[in-house]
């Protein structure tokens, strides 16, 4: 049986086609963004993967979030947390960040503006 991943923002084009060649034949792959919100609903129920930019409410309605009922992950495209409401979030589901993703540029930028100091 495929795994039911959702999607709470909108990917490119290019994007979705990376989700659907990596995961595709072992997952059913979601996009929220695509969906209405009466559909968003049984999505939601249905999702044990959770890949999100930053779970803000412009991806995920706080009303939305009790309805994960059968989700394990949760996994962050960017570094940061501050837009998870952690206190919504049910304590087993596993919560990862990016951390470190943008390191070597946010480092790099000085740098290069600095002379390599």
């Amino acid at each position: 049986m495929k795994t039911n991943i959702v999607v709470t923002y909108f990917p490119g084009k290019e994007e979705k086609k990376i989700y659907q060649e990596i995961l595709g034949e072992r997952a059913k792959i979601c996009h929220l963004k695509d969906e209405s919100e009466n559909e968003r609903i049984p999505l939601i129920n249905a999702a044990e993967i959770v890949i999100a930019l930053s779970f803000s409410q412009k991806e995920v309605h706080p009303k939305e979030i009790s309805h994960l009922k059968k989700a394990r992950f949760i996994q962050l495209i960017f570094a940061g947390a501050d837009n998870v409401p952690f206190e919504r979030i049910p304590e087993n589901i596993i919560l990862s960040g990016n951390v470190g993703a943008f390191a070597e540029s946010c480092v790099g930028a000085p740098l290069k503006v600095f002379g390599g100091f």
